[in-house]
């Protein structure tokens, strides 16, 4: 199977990145795997300057994330190799995501998308520092053009109601979601409805990898990501 994931700059480095992992994984178990992630012409990491680079023997397109998410290279991007059988989205705030999605759609790709970070997401938490404490507002989040435009209109922001949509507009545009735990699947089915297929598949680690970067005082994560010098 071809499989297009969508990731950002730094899968290269972080490999506890769930992407990294899954990314990895279908490679050594056969799958024709592409990553499609930013771009970073100043970045001091060669490979994210790099506009095509292999990783592992997974081939890397690098696209100049645009700060709306209008990047018009992920379209050449997905010109320039085979056509994918599946194209797999990881966070609702990768710019890239946005677009690969409506691609995805346009040229009847299946899209399966996770949901990283559901409870983080300021458009529909009160405090995403302690998110079950307040209201979940599910109701705020945007998932057309023209419900940008409408909210607009009543408040004038809208390049606020744009970002918004920007985030969301994958959930509406996937033909499936993956939760990574049942108490995120009744999340996402009070979010999406019941007409959008939700699976539970928890994210893996490559546990030889963590092993390496254990230290004696155990301190190798920070704010649930890898310190740099542990990598």
């Amino acid at each position: 199977m071809r499989i297009l994931i969508c990731s950002g700059a730094g899968i290269d480095y972080y490999k506890s990145w769930p992407d990294y992992v899954q990314a990895t994984g279908l490679h050594e178990a056969g799958h024709q795997v592409s990553l499609l992630c930013y771009q970073v012409p100043r970045s001091p990491f060669p490979q994210m300057r790099c506009r095509k680079s292999l990783m592992e023997g997974i081939r890397v397109w690098r696209v100049k994330p645009h700060r709306h998410g209008l990047s018009p290279g992920i379209l050449l991007a997905l010109l320039q190799q085979k056509r994918p059988d599946v194209i797999r989205i990881h966070d609702p705030k990768n710019r890239l995501g946005f677009l690969l999605a409506w691609a995805g759609n346009i040229l009847k790709i299946p899209v399966v998308f996770t949901p990283h970070g559901l409870l983080h997401d300021s458009y529909i938490v009160e405090n995403t520092e302690d998110p079950l404490a307040g209201k979940i507002a599910f109701e705020s989040a945007i998932f057309r053009l023209k419900e940008v435009a409408r909210s607009a209109l009543k408040d004038g922001r809208f390049f606020d109601h744009y970002m918004n949509f920007r985030m969301h507009s994958a959930f509406s545009k996937a033909d499936a979601i993956i939760a990574l735990s049942v108490f995120e699947k009744s999340l996402c089915a009070q979010f999406l409805g019941a007409g959008k297929p939700v699976k539970v598949i928890p994210n893996g680690i490559l546990l030889e990898f963590i092993k390496k970067c254990v230290r004696r005082d155990h301190e190798v994560m920070e704010d649930g990501r890898w310190k740099m010098e542990d990598l």
